[in-house]
């Protein structure tokens, strides 16, 4: 069976991080958007016809430039002998794919990434999904929005994954208190801006490095303990995570976070906001977790957490071991077994 990953880089993904990975696990050809197209069909698309593909396909979150990657899929399918194309973002991608005839040599899967409440805000129709031979999912909560549109035979579960070569745990002890947070998507940053103004009131010897895109930048205005960064390299961010006694991760919502299985990978100790995703892939040996909106108590875990070194050395061993299922090729190794399903 020929693999085909239609795949698409978003702009704040770090190169070392993203789903994309994937695919240098699997026997499979990518088939991405030449840069020059992208910027030829953001040029062509209005703000009217955007509005209007997006009614179309029911998918808020559509790109116009997937349309390439749709377009190049229907001139695959055409070619003989059996296909297999995998989505890897299709809540920006998968539509038309799924409205063409197609021979029972051609299978559909795609992986979704969201948790219920953006899965309903964002994908309004969902008659594409049904017409899916296979269903990632990242965890076992995302099932609530999935399951009644394709029930479960289709649905498989299978984490994020993580390269664990380039995110290992620092050889040396960080040299001051000072803990990270990595993000944007579905971060809680007025609850982690109050959290930090707290710790800076009551522990100002308390750091914090966050790496976020540049208009986050504003909630952070003002606070003396946080030094904010946007645009670094994947190495800049290895040290920042070495550099660190914990990780925090306030969040609105989650079916998988990059962020945390970076942390796990470095060897840290992690406060977060306690959600069923994030408990899906965290063990309670390393990670502290903390309700939504309670910057007092993620605060105080915070000030607990780095006032006890042995918790801190214990947890920060605990997800190095934990996070080790996460590993890019045993992830690589669960989605080659649903493609052999179809196969």
């Amino acid at each position: 069976m020929n693999i085909y990953f239609i795949t698409y880089k978003f702009h704040h993904h770090y190169s070392i991080s993203g789903y994309n990975r994937l695919a240098e696990f699997l026997p499979c050809r990518q088939i991405t958007i030449p840069p020059r197209i992208g910027r030829a069909l953001e040029k062509i698309y209005t703000l009217k016809m955007r509005e209007e593909l997006k009614t179309k396909t029911g998918l808020l979150g559509y790109f116009p430039e997937c349309l390439y990657l749709e377009w190049h899929t229907r001139l695959l399918s055409l070619l003989p002998g059996r296909r297999l194309f995998h989505f890897v973002y299709p809540e920006n991608s998968f539509y038309f794919t799924a409205r063409r005839k197609r021979s029972s040599k051609t299978k559909l899967v795609a992986t979704y990434h969201q948790p219920p409440e953006e899965s309903r805000q964002f994908i309004v129709k969902t008659e594409a999904i049904k017409r899916l031979d296979a269903v990632i999912l990242l965890s076992e909560s995302q099932r609530e929005f999935f399951e009644p549109v394709v029930g479960n035979d289709k649905i498989h579960v299978i984490p994020h994954g993580i390269d664990l070569q380039f995110f290992s745990p620092a050889v040396q002890p960080p040299k001051q208190k000072k803990i990270i947070a990595v993000g944007n998507w579905l971060r809680d940053f007025p609850t982690l801006a109050s959290t930090l103004a707290v710790l800076q009131k009551r522990e100002p010897d308390i750091l914090c490095d966050i790496v976020s895109l540049e208009q986050n930048r504003q909630f952070f205005s003002g606070l003396k303990n946080v030094t904010f960064h946007s645009g670094i390299s994947d190495e800049q961010l290895l040290n920042m995570y070495h550099e660190a006694s914990a990780a925090v991760l306030s969040l609105t919502g989650a079916a998988a976070n990059n962020a945390l299985l970076e942390a796990m990978a470095c060897g840290l100790p992690v406060v977060a906001t306690d959600l069923p995703a994030i408990r899906e892939y965290t063990t309670a040996n390393g990670c502290r977790y903390v309700t939504p909106k309670n910057p007092d108590r993620l605060a105080d875990e915070v000030i607990a957490l780095l006032s006890d070194e042995s918790s801190m050395r214990n947890m920060g061993k605990a997800n190095a071991a934990h996070v080790q299922r996460f590993g890019w090729k045993v992830i690589g190794e669960q989605t080659m077994n649903v493609y052999k399903q179809l196969s």
